[in-house]
């Protein structure tokens, strides 16, 4: 194989998506964020860079900011018999500067293989927060009290008033954009908000499949928090799913995020065990040498 200097580095195109499927297929080493795009819907998005040896690929690495301002490790995989090292260190400067010239200010991993973190933490990441999985089984359902609102489904013309909950509900890194929240809706299972006082007060978006239920994203206005809205919509799913045949919902929240873990916890979640580290990276500041 040619010497890792010799490699053409170059940003990904419409034309790569068989290379970049035949290293998603083929990487012993692969990191994939938690979300609703699939890698084929980033590539008309920037920072998407590949390493190409004579036109074969060695590896890829893309970090597009969503929400405005912020970019997620989206994708990073290294051909079957690539050095993950060695790729790091020649795809990420190049991506980290277009991301920074691209006006993003803050660059986020969430950890989900330990093999990352020597790449991460020479580049200048550092552990920042976590992400926590709980889990509700089968059992009694929560005791709601009545709400001041209307529970029902969410509909498509929702989005503007949806993604407008999500902007005021989450800061900084945790926002999503309305790309983003329109794809949730599109592969969510089963999606609710709650209307008060003639306007949208909150929502949740859940996804299903063989492993069980998953609680994807739910935010209420801070306006109307503290009203019960986050446990009636929570309530509500836990009866849906169950009525489905499902014995299982998984939720995550940050780990610095007492509120949210309590909340989940009294509806008789209880922690899987399951913490991944999120490392952030300031891309205002002086590049790392390597």
């Amino acid at each position: 194989m040619p010497p890792e200097d010799a490699w053409m580095i170059r940003p990904v195109d419409a034309q790569d998506a068989d290379r970049i499927l035949s290293i998603i297929h083929g990487a012993k080493w692969k990191h994939q964020h938690l979300d609703w795009l699939d890698v084929l819907d980033l590539l008309d998005q920037k920072p998407f860079m590949i390493a190409l040896s004579g036109g074969k690929p060695m590896g890829a690495l893309a970090c597009p900011p969503d929400p405005p301002g912020v970019c997620w490790l989206r994708f990073f995989a290294a051909a079957h018999d690539v050095k993950p090292g060695a790729l790091w260190d020649k795809l990420w400067p190049g991506a980290s500067a277009a991301a920074a010239a691209d006006g993003i200010e803050t660059a986020c991993v969430l950890l989900l293989s330990r093999w990352l973190t020597p790449f991460l933490v020479r580049s200048g990441f550092a552990e920042t927060n976590a992400v926590v999985f709980l889990e509700w089984r089968t059992g009694p359902f929560p005791v709601l009290a009545p709400i001041q609102g209307t529970l029902r489904p969410m509909l498509t013309s929702d989005l503007h008033a949806v993604a407008e909950i999500d902007r005021r509900a989450f800061d900084g890194i945790w926002r999503i954009s309305n790309a983003s929240i329109s794809a949730a809706m599109r592969q969510g299972a089963y999606a609710t908000v709650i209307e008060a006082e003639g306007r949208m007060a909150a929502y949740q978006i859940s996804t299903a499949s063989a492993l069980g239920a998953h609680l994807a994203r739910l935010a209420v206005d801070p306006a109307s928090q503290g009203q019960g809205l986050a446990t009636a919509l929570v309530g509500d799913v836990l009866r849906e799913f169950v009525r489905r045949g499902q014995d299982r919902l998984t939720v995550n929240t940050q780990e610095d995020n007492g509120r949210s873990r309590r909340l989940y916890r009294r509806l008789g979640f209880r922690e899987t065990g399951d913490i991944f580290p999120v490392y952030q990276i300031d891309l205002t500041g002086p590049s790392p040498k390597h």
